[in-house]
């Protein structure tokens, strides 16, 4: 069994290592394909994250919110939209302790592809669901939320416009549309990321409209109302943009490729640093020295000391396969470089986010197909610095999900019996419970009960079944068992 080189022991607590902070890499999947697009601390216990499964309801996939302890045990998932395909891509801890997400659809809304944007509580029950766009393709890739409690969302649309054009739309706290605009040219233009920037919003993505080459690095600065202050495209000749941006001090660093170095499609991680004025630029280099293919998918700042972690992706070094592992890099604050480390297995091994963690360590979610569950799982990895690693190898183990599963013992449990059952199931409904699902263990619904009453169930397969126990503002779900 081929192991993966990295410097961690997977799913074991970093006491027994020199009681540093939780570390773990994990994987997560189905019987289907997994994707991980972001991820977010709990201030709870633990971490919630977001991206696509078609292990469960949905074969074009489902956007799904997991929920991991501090250590990356699974707790649970739910999935969310209809019978297209819905991604979760931007996931946020809201002002008010609940989770909004934003991504795409095209199971509902009014075009191809809509703009998707959900509101869950911490139990991952659906408080709001909002689509946005028009009757073309329209594609939410990044969100945040604003001082007044609204939302930002960005990405692209072929709705408005000549051709693909960036997108953004702002909403109220209840998701209400209070603008939308968009921005472009001829061609296309596309919007990867989005911050708040005190009363500026400030976007980042890529142009073909205008600039110097097939691709150029996209940055606009905006009121809150949308109306522009100034607009930037770098790049040169060939593929070059930007999937994330930060702000620290006064200047904006963003992260991406470019490819202007070579006479092939082979591409380079570009960092970039301008004044917030749009005036000056103070750095810009690629990563180097590269043979083959090196992207930057996410770029973080770390708050204590301003540091530039950057997550990406590599054919260079790692597990050389031809499918590319992950790779991380470290600039100090005044942009010199530190380190790099890339860690992965047989075939593609990328990231997506990575995001400091409130023990000043980093979890970094993406996707992981080394001996995955299903077509690919999404992995988890948690540690104190993505640049130092203890020399130890492992064979990967996948924590396998199920739809949502309450753990913890509920006075519900008692409400239908026996379990395990042969043929007849008793179910009793409290006072303030709406009905009672029946699921198989990968969420299709078998049976919906509004009272109570002994039901047949004798024609089920002996196997694991969930319960899912609906009240008015939460949902508890248990598991019970067919002989």
């Amino acid at each position: 069994m081929r192991k993966i080189a990295l410097g961690i022991i997977f799913t074991i607590a970093a006491q027994t290592l020199l009681a540093q902070p939780i570390s773990f890499f994990k994987s997560y999947g189905g019987n289907g394909y997994d994707y991980g697009r972001d991820v977010v601390e709990d201030f709870d216990d633990g971490y919630v994250c977001t991206g696509s499964s078609s292990s469960f309801l949905s074969d074009q996939g489902d956007l799904f919110v997991m929920k991991v302890d501090t250590g990356g045990h699974f707790k649970w998932s739910y999935n969310y939209g209809g019978e297209g395909s819905d991604w979760g891509e931007s996931i946020l801890f809201d002002s008010d302790t609940n989770y909004s997400v934003a991504g795409y659809t095209n199971s509902i809304g009014y075009g191809g592809f809509d703009f998707y944007f959900l509101k869950i509580d911490s139990n991952g029950t659906k408080l709001l669901e909002k689509t946005y766009g028009g009757a073309d393709w329209d594609k939410c890739y990044a969100h945040i939320q604003l001082q007044d409690s609204g939302y930002v969302m960005v990405g692209d649309s072929y709705s408005f416009g000549n051709d693909l054009q960036a997108y953004i739309v702002r909403t109220d706290k209840w998701g209400d549309t209070l603008w939308t605009k968009s921005w472009g040219g001829i061609e296309e233009e596309s919007l990867n990321d989005v911050i708040l920037d005190g009363d500026s919003i400030v976007v980042c993505g890529r142009t073909t409209s205008f600039g110097n080459g097939e691709d150029d690095g996209l940055i606009i600065k905006m009121d809150l109302l949308g109306n522009i202050g100034w607009s930037k495209t770098i790049g040169q000749e060939r593929s070059d943009y930007f999937n994330s941006i930060e702000h620290f001090n006064d200047y904006y660093v963003l992260g991406g490729q470019r490819s202007y170095n070579f006479d092939d499609d082979k591409e380079d991680m570009w960092v970039y640093k301008i004044q917030d004025d749009g005036l000056t630029v103070v750095f810009d280099s690629l990563y180097a020295d590269s043979e083959d293919t090196d992207i930057t998918m996410d770029l973080m700042i770390r708050d204590v000391n301003q540091d530039i972690i950057i997550a990406g992706f590599t054919k260079t070094w790692g597990v050389i396969d031809g499918f590319g592992d992950m790779i991380t890099c470290k600039y100090t604050s005044n942009f010199t470089f530190v380190t790099n480390y890339t860690f992965g297995a047989d075939l593609r091994d990328q990231p997506f986010a990575i995001k400091e963690t409130s023990d000043d360590g980093y979890i970094m979610i993406g996707d992981f197909n080394h001996q995955s569950s299903g077509g690919g799982n999404m992995f988890l990895l948690k540690n104190t610095y993505l640049w130092e690693w203890f020399d130890v190898y492992n064979d990967i183990e996948n924590e396998q999900i199920t739809t949502s599963i309450n753990n913890e013992p509920h006075k519900l449990e008692n409400e239908i019996y026996p379990n395990p059952f042969q043929d007849q199931l008793t179910i009793n409904l409290q006072e303030d419970c709406e009905k009672v699902e029946i699921l198989s263990i990968n969420g299709a619904k078998i049976l919906e009960v509004y009272k109570s009453g002994e039901y047949d169930l004798g024609h089920l397969e002996s196997g694991i079944y969930i319960v899912n126990y609906v009240f008015t503002e939460k949902s508890f779900r248990s598991k019970i068992v067919k002989n």
